[in-house]
């Protein structure tokens, strides 16, 4: 003489329990070494220095058109001649960070059966909206349930549901002062630090 009062039809509503729980971590970690020195016999300030005794020994060999070099920029004997240009550069970065995010949700909210499938399997959704203190909640969820995960009080774990979404969101004054305003967001997208 009970009648079941799980639903089972098109437009019977079925109570969801939503316990839902995310976390990410994500961490990384830049290093960057690099040397560079300048022989003074190599190829860039070697050039530069033999460019240099060259003209040197041109203006003591008497060439025309060569005018009188400073003494420093003579050419020495063999083995006396100094490095005249020589370069040497360091650079060392290291940078890194690490993001951690949890997110927990917990509500219960009523949704209607749109939809039965050819294999009894039940399509839901429903939309709910709460104010209080010039603040809205938004909650919609949609996705697929088996007759078998609604308990015997009409209802169903969000974890059991198929193809699920839920949205939750809010608005108002509350919600818009976590925000960071537009010039911060602005500074953050262009500063390169």
């Amino acid at each position: 003489m009970f009648s079941d009062k799980r639903a089972h039809r098109l437009g019977d509503i079925v109570s969801v329990v939503i316990s839902e729980s995310a976390t990410s971590t994500n961490t990384s970690k830049l290093t960057s070494n690099r040397a560079a020195t300048g022989d003074p016999n190599g190829l860039g300030t070697g050039l530069v220095n033999q460019l240099i005794n060259a003209t040197g020994s041109m203006q003591g060999a008497g060439q025309k058109g060569v005018g009188k070099f400073p003494s420093f920029l003579l050419p020495k004997p063999a083995g006396q001649n100094p490095a005249i240009l020589s370069t040497t550069g360091t650079g060392d970065y290291t940078g890194g960070g690490a993001i951690t995010n949890s997110q927990v949700v917990t509500a219960q909210m009523a949704v209607q059966v749109i939809d039965v499938l050819p294999n009894g399997n039940m399509v839901v959704e429903g939309i709910r909206q709460v104010s209080f203190s010039k603040e809205r909640q938004f909650a919609s969820l949609r996705g697929i349930i088996r007759p078998a995960d609604v308990s015997a009080t009409n209802t169903v774990p969000s974890s059991a549901i198929a193809d699920a979404r839920i949205d939750i969101v809010s608005e108002g004054s509350l919600t818009d002062s976590q925000k960071k305003g537009w010039l911060m967001r602005l500074d953050e997208k262009i500063s390169p630090y």
